[in-house]
């Protein structure tokens, strides 16, 4: 390759990076909130995409726990007879309270957000198979055991 090849390959590389850095340089200092904002974006999406969370069933459970609790806690003689998974990121509670003297048992579905945007795929889905009326459903001792 001779020396004219090479200048001209320099330049055809060398050139173009210029440009490209000059432009972006003027285009952070002439709009800094805007390109600030797009930086965060795109280092989210990095992330999400590249290093999702991973699944953790006792951490999802422990959570859903204790915003059970922090709903329920203070209520009379209030425990909790059985817990169920139900999918990744919500838990089926059998609980049991006294309410104005009378011994209430329901089932409570507790959600634990905890995928990022990149994964909720199918979201709809997933609240058309749940029960309407969820909070109201009514077990005996017999459907517990």
């Amino acid at each position: 390759m001779t020396l004219i090849h090479v200048k001209t390959l320099a330049r055809a590389v060398a050139y173009p990076l210029l440009a490209l850095v000059l432009g972006l340089a003027i285009g952070f200092r002439a709009y800094p909130e805007i390109v600030g904002h797009k930086v965060w974006l795109i280092s989210w999406a990095y992330q999400s995409i590249f290093h999702p969370p991973e699944y953790n069933p006792e951490a999802v459970t422990w959570i859903a726990r204790q915003r059970l609790l922090s709903w329920y806690g203070e209520l009379a003689k209030f425990r909790i007879i059985r817990m169920r998974e139900w999918g990744e990121e919500a838990r089926d509670f059998f609980i049991e309270y006294e309410e104005n003297g009378v011994t209430v048992q329901r089932i409570k579905r507790v959600w634990v957000r905890w995928k990022i945007w990149t994964q909720n795929n199918g979201e709809d889905i997933i609240y058309q198979g749940q029960p309407a009326a969820d909070d109201s459903l009514v077990v005996t001792v017999e459907d517990v055991k």
